[in-house]
């Protein structure tokens, strides 16, 4: 869904506008690496048969996120491991309590819940409190 605005339509649009040279080439690497964290987080999603052996060496030593890591984020709580690309900054953001404290922002902003509040209500109450950390 990201190719065509991202990978196609901005850096196009963005050239036709007469940006040129190194904002050219930022944006064009911006636009890349969004394509690209999308491609790695559909690889965690799909059977190591469904992916190429390098696909599968870079997800096995870590350099893309692997899909036993991923699927922590798919299991209860369901309440952190949320980055898509290797996972390296899993630990220390669900440690320092990052996305409950982003989710507090967003319901007293917009009054949306987080998907996680759906699934665990102690989870919500404890964010709510203002109880950010959590143990990985």
């Amino acid at each position: 869904k990201l190719c065509y605005p991202f990978g196609i339509a901005l850096p196009l649009l963005s050239y036709s506008l007469g940006l040129r040279g190194v904002g050219l080439l930022s944006l064009t690497a911006f636009c890349f690496f969004e394509v690209m964290s999308q491609e790695m987080h559909k690889w965690t999603h799909q059977a190591p048969k469904d992916t190429s052996g390098f696909i599968n060496w870079l997800q096995k030593y870590n350099f893309v996120l692997s899909r036993r890591s991923h699927n922590m984020h798919h299991s209860m709580p369901f309440s952190g491991n949320y980055c898509i690309v290797n996972g390296w900054n899993n630990g220390w953001l669900d440690r320092s309590g990052f996305f409950r404290r982003l989710e507090k922002m967003v319901w007293e902003w917009k009054g949306v819940e987080s998907n996680s509040w759906k699934l665990d209500g102690e989870l919500k109450e404890r964010t709510l409190r203002g109880e950010f950390r959590q143990e990985v």
